[in-house]
């Protein structure tokens, strides 16, 4: 096991978070660092966390519920993400285009709200606990705002009543647990960019076009509770996938020309009939 007392219980290690790909569960691991931060500079027997599990005397992990197995009989605050929205804080959310290539750049706020759930067996420990992560992240909001998507944060922070823990503590099942909320308001500012059809010269994307076809295609032969036969039926081939719009093949007289294949001719040496 890790000596960081919150490793043992994160779900999603394997993924690299950062700002560009994940901002949800950057923000976790932001909030989770700044309260192990935090409470690292604690004195020792006033809820002093450390990496080494056999002396941290509070838990700061993301696991919800808690397991009793990992906190033992320490005080623990379990980090929980909730709802995050686009906020249509503007027309289509549209920021400019680029002339030379068409690209269109998007961009809106969203709100969103981090709890901390701050657990122990003695009540009035878990409301210091929250009044502590509360004041932090208010006067130090500016660690946050740094990030460079960070618009707003630690302001309008709520701490919630002592009550009990209930499914907060996974295996509590003499209700000795007691839990303090602590949450935390924060806007995202997001950023995206929409690729044109077509490229600089106004020539259609191949690549965009075929996507477009199979889908359309599959949407006409699949059936409910029949996926596995969404590829049978129609398949798209030829100029459907390969002949940009707006082209057609050539005619004459109202009729397509066919391209047919030449007829193979055989050398009279080999005596055999053409």
């Amino acid at each position: 096991m890790s000596g960081d007392p919150s490793s043992a219980v994160h779900t999603a290690q394997a993924i690299d978070s950062s700002w560009r790909e994940d901002p949800l569960n950057y923000m976790v691991r932001a909030f989770i660092a700044f309260l192990q931060t935090i409470f690292e500079k604690a004195p020792v027997g006033y809820f002093h966390w450390t990496a080494k599990e056999e002396e941290s005397e509070i838990v700061i992990t993301e696991e919800n519920p808690i397991g009793l197995e990992a906190v033992g009989q320490r005080p623990a605050i379990s980090v929980v993400l909730g709802a995050v929205e686009w906020n249509a804080s503007s027309m289509d959310e549209f920021q400019g285009q680029d002339p030379m290539t068409g690209t269109q750049r998007h961009t809106d706020l969203l709100p969103g709200m981090m709890s901390l759930n701050c657990c122990s067996r003695v009540g009035q420990e878990a409301r210091f606990i929250a009044w502590q992560c509360a004041r932090h992240i208010w006067i130090l909001r500016r660690i946050f705002m740094q990030e460079p998507l960070i618009h707003e944060i630690g302001r309008r922070i709520r701490v919630g009543p002592v009550s009990p823990a209930g499914a907060l503590v996974q295996g509590d099942t003499e209700g000795e647990w007691l839990a303090c909320s602590v949450t935390s308001p924060f806007y995202l500012q997001w950023y995206e960019k929409v690729t044109p059809l077509t490229d600089w010269n106004g020539a259609e994307l191949r690549r965009v076009r075929e996507i477009g076809v199979n889908y359309h295609t599959r949407m006409s032969v699949a059936q409910p509770n029949k996926t596995h036969e969404q590829n049978a039926g129609l398949r798209p081939w030829g100029g459907l996938v390969t002949q940009p719009r707006g082209l057609r093949q050539p005619r004459i007289k109202g009729q397509t020309i066919v391209e047919r294949p030449s007829l193979a001719t055989v050398s009279l040496e080999q005596k055999t009939k053409v």
